[in-house]
């Protein structure tokens, strides 16, 4: 559920307290209307007793006078206390939300392989320097295991798995397995007993029972000890909903996204993507990585409604638009690039269009359900290298679905 700050609605201004001047000129106009209405009045005025005479003319006017300010303070001390019970449930109401919205997870371990990866051991050191060099890996080249489909797209390396010929059930297992043992390294520090919700996403030609079987002889062979419940919803909404409804659990989110060739779609990639995260305040003797924060989606898919996302999830750091030297691109639709450029371009940041912008759709395809997390896990090893705050934008395939923002930021070196 977002954390929404614009309809808040502005202060209150203070009411204010009466004027000093206009009461005296009111006090003045009173007494010299009693003062006329008594002579006028008075059958007799000359021979009536001075004492009674000036108090019926100023007396009973300067009564009245008093009585109306007091009325009248009353009214101002009693908007006076609206206004500011209304202020200080505004600034609890906002606090409460600044506090929510700023809520962000640890990302204490990653593993992520994509067309840039050499396949080897030290393939990530040479994955995100091309990755960072902008350096397309998309190419015309047969489908694997289908050497009569040939289209544009990437694949991942051959070396990464043994299997890479095999059928797809046989290779998915076998990205299955790389990635789990990247992170059971960190799980295996940890006891038995400490809680793991997971987040598997899956794009393959593969029917969903396959999947589910193929993932249960993975983890069974991963050596992971951890039981594991799954979690529901899909990309950064889960993360959305997990930082609204579990921001002081203590377990472990583990996140795994495969994404593989299955058609004849140009612009695709191959990618295999894991991150465990875990909040703030659960750390868990893991040293983190570097911090995801809240993610804001966009409510309608124009530019305006882009920078306004944007701009919030920069907000939620706090950050300073010019802090911003990095910003990744993943899974955004050719039809909403023009909204991406005016954006930036409307954004105070150091990135313009060619300055700082790494765009994972054009060095290596769509990622369709591993694009957010393909993004986070590069931004992840770029915050290492250059600890600068990285601003991510993703989406779907589908122009129509609405672009999410993040911000990832490093950890400071005294923190590690």
């Amino acid at each position: 559920m977002p954390v929404r700050l614009d309809n808040i609605p502005a202060p209150t201004e203070s009411p204010s307290p009466p004027s000093l001047w206009v009461w005296l000129a009111l006090l003045v106009l009173f007494l010299m209307v009693g003062f006329g209405l008594t002579l006028v009045l008075s059958q007799d005025a000359a021979a009536q007793d001075s004492t009674t005479f000036w108090r019926t003319s100023l007396g009973i006017p300067l009564l009245i006078w008093g009585g109306l300010l007091v009325v009248r303070l009353m009214v101002w001390v009693l908007q006076q206390g609206q206004a500011e019970g209304f202020n200080e449930q505004r600034f609890l109401d906002l606090s409460n939300r600044l506090r929510q919205g700023r809520r962000s997870l640890q990302i204490v371990a990653s593993s992520f392989y994509s067309a840039a990866h050499e396949g080897n051991d030290g393939g990530t050191a040479g994955q995100i320097e091309a990755l960072l060099s902008n350096r397309s890996a998309l190419k015309s080249q047969p489908a694997r295991g289908r050497e009569e489909m040939v289209y544009r797209h990437s694949q991942l390396p051959a070396a990464l798995v043994s299997a890479a010929q095999s059928d797809e059930e046989t290779y998915l297992l076998g990205l299955y397995r790389r990635v789990l043992s990247d992170l059971a390294k960190p799980l295996s520090s940890l006891p038995t007993t400490q809680p793991l919700a997971l987040l598997l996403e899956t794009e393959c030609a593969l029917t969903d029972e396959h999947r589910a079987r193929v993932w249960a002889r993975a983890w069974r062979e991963s050596g992971i000890t951890q039981e594991v419940v799954a979690v529901k919803g899909t990309g950064l909404a889960a993360i959305d909903h997990w930082l609204d409804t579990r921001s002081n659990d203590p377990a472990l989110l583990l996140v795994v996204a495969m994404r593989l060739a299955s058609g004849e779609q140009d612009g695709t990639a191959e990618t295999a993507v894991g991150l465990l995260l875990s909040n703030r305040q659960r750390q868990g003797g893991l040293i983190p990585r570097a911090y995801l924060h809240r993610p804001e989606q966009e409510r309608t898919t124009t530019a305006d409604d882009l920078l306004y996302a944007a701009q919030q999830a920069l907000t939620w750091v706090p950050l300073p638009v010019a802090a911003v030297e990095h910003v990744w691109l993943s899974g955004i639709a050719p039809t909403r690039q023009p909204d991406i450029t005016k954006a930036l371009l409307d954004l105070p940041c150091l990135v313009k269009p060619g300055l700082g912008l790494y765009d994972l759709g054009a060095s290596l395809g769509h990622a369709g359900c591993a694009a957010p997390w393909i993004a986070i896990a590069s931004a992840t090893e770029a915050a290492g290298i250059n600890a600068k705050p990285q601003f991510i934008v993703s989406g779907a395939e589908d122009a129509t679905q609405m672009l999410w923002c993040t911000t990832l930021t490093g950890v400071p070196p005294s923190s590690k």
